[in-house]
């Protein structure tokens, strides 16, 4: 293949090139090949981003979490918490704050893609977050959890809104966890 610059014809006029059908080929067989591998990096890059964010959904669902969440709920709703309960609290809410961190490592993949998942693990986690405000607000001498609360925060606080490119926003990202 050989170009000149020259007084040519096409949309380029100031290139000529002369070319022989098997370079025709290999180039074009290059650019199908390219586009093939960014065609699968995509396709890979989506579906790692599902997985995630079905993974977390996972986890903020399981029997351990309900049971967690089981004994925030009723420690929030409770007057007085009896001795032998603050551990079984403490433990639950540390268990809860680790996992909302956890859950929050998908904010790095949050893109203009928006699923089900997603927006069921945001609810999953307003849900959570407003146990754990008002256990820590009712009961602030159960746990000292401010340096879990700040990590919390901190992952939490990276999480984008779910959009919609041309009507705006679906989910707002959940709220953060209010440190004592």
């Amino acid at each position: 293949m050989w170009c000149a610059a020259s007084g040519g014809v096409g949309p380029w006029p100031w290139l000529v090139c002369e070319a022989s059908n098997a370079e025709a080929f290999a180039a074009a067989g290059a650019f199908v090949a390219a586009v093939a591998a960014v065609a699968a990096l995509l396709v890979a890059y989506r579906s790692r981003f599902y997985d995630d964010a079905e993974r977390a959904v996972r986890a903020l669902t399981s029997s351990e979490m309900a049971a967690a969440r089981n004994v925030i709920g009723r420690a929030a709703r409770a007057q007085s918490i009896r001795r032998r309960d603050v551990d079984e609290v403490r433990s639950a809410i540390f268990f809860v704050l680790w996992e909302l961190q956890r859950a929050s490592l998908i904010k790095r993949r949050v893109a203009p893609v928006i699923n089900d998942e997603l927006v069921l693990l945001y609810g999953h986690m307003d849900l959570i977050i407003a146990d754990l405000n008002r256990v820590l607000a009712t009961h602030p001498d159960v746990a000292d959890a401010s340096t879990s609360i700040a990590l919390t925060n901190g992952a939490l606080g990276g999480l984008k809104d779910i959009k919609r490119p041309w009507w705006g926003r679906v989910r707002e990202a959940p709220a953060l966890v209010v440190a004592q």
